[in-house]
């Protein structure tokens, strides 16, 4: 099986971004909801979920991920995240 690399779309909303598309965002946090391991922030307005330590509410972040629909909702599955400030 033959894999092959797509760069990731950087987006400023979701809106219109298709399940399965790689992406790259970057904004502030305006949320960070602590489930387990699991890490639900909301960054401008779109939904992350990212398996990462640390506290990110109020940091500007850039990540990277692809983008899934969870409960009949669109979100990112961030596969990075780096904090800017």
């Amino acid at each position: 099986m033959a894999l092959s690399y797509v760069s990731p779309q950087k987006i400023d909303e979701i809106g219109g971004v298709l399940p399965g598309t790689s992406v790259q965002f970057e904004g502030v946090v305006s949320s960070d909801r602590i489930l387990g391991d699991l890490h639900i922030l909301k960054v401008d307005n779109v939904s992350v979920s990212c398996h990462c330590s640390g506290f990110y509410q109020g940091k500007n972040v850039r990540g990277l991920g692809v983008v899934e629909s969870f409960n009949d909702k669109i979100q990112i599955k961030a596969h990075s995240l780096e904090i800017l400030d």
